[in-house]
């Protein structure tokens, strides 16, 4: 699984700094941090087709919204991996992707309760 970095767009109010200050956003710059993340946000994951394995799945149970379906899916690919000795997860923090700010950057309590 490759794991690239997200980066979120610079604080743009009261609510948006306070995310910025507690660093909700932190596993989004994971591929910055260390070679071998644990995991990284769906927002910029790459992994092998679904023909190599259909039983690896994003589950339903997860909020539409996002919270918790990413670090399941990579814990699922490296369940079915079985082989330790080699690195399931590779930061790669040349791939670079943007991504918005939820609601717009409007309070939105319900896309990181539970995180």
């Amino acid at each position: 699984v490759f794991v690239g970095l997200t980066n979120l767009p610079q604080a743009c109010n009261l609510w948006t700094q306070m995310l910025c200050a507690c660093n909700v956003g932190y596993f989004y710059g994971i591929a910055k941090q260390t070679v071998r993340p644990s995991w990284g946000v769906t927002a910029n994951l790459m992994v092998r087709g679904a023909r190599c394995n259909h039983t690896i799945q994003f589950k339903q149970i997860y909020p539409k919204t996002g919270g918790g379906e990413d670090i399941d899916f990579v814990y699922q690919y490296k369940k079915w991996h079985h082989d330790w000795k080699s690195p399931v997860t590779v930061g790669v923090p040349e791939a670079v992707v943007s991504h918005p700010w939820w609601n717009n950057g409007q309070t939105c309590y319900k896309q990181i309760m539970g995180w």
